[in-house]
Formats: C-alpha cells, structure tokens, sequence
C-alpha cells in the first residue's frame, strides 16, 4: 500500500492478493516474477499516466493475431506508461501488467515484435487474460512438463 501511493497507482486486486497470500516475485513464466520493489521503483514513463491503448485496440490485436499467429504493428513507446514489465519471456519479450486506463488488470506482451494483449481462445472467442488468469495458464503449462518429465522409469 505504502508503494502504491508513493508511486500513485493502484495495483489490480488479483496482483495485490498474489503478493499478498503467495509471494512477491520468483517462479513464473521466462526468468520469473520481478518483485514489486523492482517493478515500481525508478520507472520511466510514469505510472500513474493512463495506458493508451484501448480495449477496442485489444480486440482487433486479439483477432488479427488468433487469425495469422502474428501481428506486424509495432504500437509506441508511449505504452509503456501506465503498466509495469512483471518478467523476461527471453528473446526481447516481456510480459507486462497494465495498471491504469481502460485495460487495467490486463496482460501484454511486448518485445522486438510490437505490442498486443496476451489472450486465450474459449469457445471460439478471444478473451483477454488478467494477472491470475495468467499465472494460472503458465502454473499449468509449467506442471504438465513437470509430470511428463516424472512419469518415465526410475
């Protein structure tokens, strides 16, 4: 809480109850959860500025990409306000959580390949993904190659 009014943003409640009830930082996708210090601390552009990109934007990114696997747009560097880098997927990427603006609470990605909101495909629909929803896809990825690796000979 103390952070988040030096810093002057308020942190998505799922992020806030992950830190809270299961830790701040370590295991997650590409080389970890950063902890909040690292995340809030010293960033440029500022916070507490909106994110710029809309939900309308996050639907057409959503589509073009569930369509070719790809998106050539390349968003600005303007978007870097308003959301934090929650870990390095590797390779120039980095997922992201937006914190202010019309898709706050939500995951993108970003990297030498532009921008575009992070997402699963139910039941035909593209739906965007939150901190836990997030998490809890990577959690499972993450167990299955565990189990697979567990079940050969001993």
């Amino acid at each position: 809480a103390a952070l988040e009014r030096k810093r002057r943003v308020q942190l998505p409640k799922d992020y806030r109850a992950f830190l809270l009830q299961v830790g701040n930082g370590g295991a997650g996708p590409g080389y970890g959860l950063a902890p909040l210090a690292v995340l809030l601390g010293g960033r440029r552009p500022p916070l507490h500025k909106s994110f710029p990109y809309s939900t309308e934007l996050a639907v057409e990114l959503m589509r073009a990409r569930a369509a070719t696997d790809k998106d050539d747009r390349f968003l600005p560097e303007a978007a870097y306000q308003g959301m934090v880098e929650l870990c390095d997927l590797g390779c120039s990427t980095s997922a992201c959580l937006v914190l202010t603006g019309e898709q706050a609470g939500t995951i993108w990605f970003t990297g030498e390949f532009g921008w575009y909101p992070e997402f699963e495909i139910v039941a035909g629909e593209a739906r965007q993904h939150s901190f836990v929803s997030w998490y809890e896809a990577w959690l499972a990825d993450a167990l299955a190659v565990f189990a697979s690796s567990c079940s050969g000979p001993r």
